[in-house]
């Protein structure tokens, strides 16, 4: 109930940010892993930019303005369908990208708590592979976006990651 109460909350921010003008430069349809690197440097995370095992673009972000639950801090985002290929990766232009969390509970999760989450949560997806938690959740740009809906879409996934980590350690009780 409380995390349905946080997930409308941050949604209704959201929606009402979005609904301000916007003008035509402001839209974007892709971004390259440098211009996200940029600015989530701005908005106060550390990024690290390389590729992952399928030379696909990744950033490792971290948050670094609160050390009160480092586990709760991290996260990567996967650059996906970029191009040209022939471009340097950091370069690459992207229509969409991945919030990624993999997780180590220490503990077994029972099938019943992905599928509990997956029903709840409209954003992101929850998953095991290779035995192991995974939360992931896909933003499409394409038809133009604003960075600040990139900024609110950063804060949901931070929003659902933090309750997703609760929910794993909620069904231990169960």
């Amino acid at each position: 109930m409380i995390r349905r109460f946080l997930f409308a909350a941050v949604a209704v921010l959201g929606s009402i940010h979005a609904h301000a003008p916007v003008h035509a430069d402001e839209v974007i349809g892709d971004v390259s892993p440098a211009e996200l690197k940029e600015k989530l440097t701005s908005w106060g995370y550390e990024v690290f930019v390389h590729e992952d095992e399928a030379d696909r673009p990744q950033l490792l972000v971290t948050k670094v303005s609160d050390d009160a639950a480092p586990e709760r801090q991290g996260m990567a985002i996967k650059m996906l369908d970029c191009l040209p290929e022939d471009r340097a990766f950091y370069e690459r232009r992207c229509p969409s990208f991945q919030f990624r969390a993999f997780l180590t509970p220490g503990f077994p999760i029972k099938d019943k708590v992905y599928a509990d989450w997956n029903r709840e949560f409209g954003h992101t997806r929850a998953f095991i592979k290779e035995g192991h938690p995974r939360l992931a959740w896909d933003v499409g740009l394409t038809g133009g976006v604003t960075w600040a809906y990139i900024r609110n879409a950063v804060s949901v996934w931070e929003t659902e990651l933090t309750a997703y980590i609760d929910h794993l350690d909620a069904s231990v009780l169960d």
